[in-house]
């Protein structure tokens, strides 16, 4: 019974690397015809909803269209855990987590001091945006052109 077991398992290693035998070694590569985005998953605390959407597309959002940054996308659920989920992308992929403020970044929080009508009334609003969060999940995704 033994001697079957391993015979067996011999002959399913053999199969699965039989492909292999004869193949070139597999060379380095790149995603190529991708587009990447930071992803910050929000929970919200209770009674923080409508909160937020007013300083998400009453601010935030105006704020980094004037720095000319690129759009995020905006998802509200119905279901689940998260209350929402913000894409945004990542024209530089995942080069740009290399920074520790990017470029994109210091453009959005110039535009929105402008916008708030000074640097601290702009470093409060987003403080308070902070402040509604239970908790956040922040990831990095690829999807296909």
């Amino acid at each position: 019974m033994t001697k079957r077991i391993v015979l067996l398992i011999l002959g399913l290693l053999l199969l699965t690397t039989a492909p292999l035998v004869g193949q070139e070694e597999p060379q380095p590569s790149k995603f190529s015809g991708v587009d990447w985005y930071s992803t910050l998953y929000i929970k919200l605390k209770p009674d923080k909803v409508g909160r937020v959407q007013e300083i998400v597309y009453g601010h935030l959002l105006p704020a980094g269209q004037a720095a000319g940054n690129a759009k995020p996308q905006v998802y509200e659920f119905s279901t689940g855990e998260w209350n929402m989920v913000i894409f945004f992308p990542m024209p530089d992929g995942p080069s740009s987590l290399a920074w520790e403020r990017a470029p994109s970044d210091a453009k959005f929080f110039a535009a929105l001091a402008k916008q708030e009508g000074s640097p601290e009334k702009a470093q409060a609003l987003f403080m308070e945006f902070l402040g509604c969060m239970q908790e956040s999940r922040q990831e990095v995704a690829r999807k296909q052109r």
